[in-house]
């Protein structure tokens, strides 16, 4: 999977016999746009996948040539599931491209009713904000994790939280931070220093 944030013109969607052929890490028409894996995270779904469509002139918007399903583990995060469906999307393409070019595959249109959009990410999104529920927090942590990293801010200095629980209790546990010009590092091992982050 290649990002790329232009919309390539009729003229070269023209050329290849076949059009030119996406590989897109959803469900397409779910979670269209930059940033598909993370809102997969944020919103707390337990499954995405791959979707390989034909471009058109409009975002994520051509038509299905196939789609892969693939589970969203409990503590997969933004840099393990991106691993995880550039592998399945790289041997899901292997099988389903001979298919296609040999016309044994028919695209089928998105319908566009059930079409969600993501957008870029902005430092407001990553920032924490403690009054939304442990779990909400637990999801949006895993969402930018390890990058571009879910953050708060004490004594003025912006503490990334790159990895945390949910307890049988529902509460939040804190497992791995990066201070500011620093390491990663246990949650324990910041704590020795510093005043607690919650």
């Amino acid at each position: 999977m290649v990002a790329y944030g232009k919309i390539l013109p009729k003229k070269i969607l023209d050329i290849p016999p076949h059009g030119v052929i996406n590989l897109h890490p959803s469900l397409l028409p779910q979670y269209r746009g930059p940033t598909p894996i993370q809102e997969a995270i944020l919103d707390g779904q337990n499954q995405t996948g791959v979707s390989i469509i034909k471009l058109d002139e409009k975002t994520d918007h051509g038509p299905i040539i196939a789609q892969k399903k693939l589970e969203i583990l409990e503590d997969d995060n933004n840099e393990s599931l991106s691993n995880s469906l550039a592998c399945e999307g790289a041997d899901f393409l292997i099988k389903v491209l001979p298919d296609y070019l040999q016309s044994k595959l028919t695209p089928k249109e998105q319908s566009d009713k059930f079409a969600s959009y993501t957008k870029l990410i902005s430092p407001q999104d990553t920032k924490i904000n403690w009054k939304k529920s442990p779990l909400e927090i637990y999801h949006q942590i895993r969402a930018y994790s390890p990058r571009p990293g879910a953050w708060t801010d004490i004594t003025g200095k912006r503490v990334k939280i790159l990895k945390a629980s949910l307890n049988e209790n529902g509460e939040l546990e804190i497992d791995e931070v990066q201070p500011p010009g620093k390491k990663k590092m246990p949650y324990s091992e910041y704590l020795k220093g510093n005043e607690p982050l919650v």
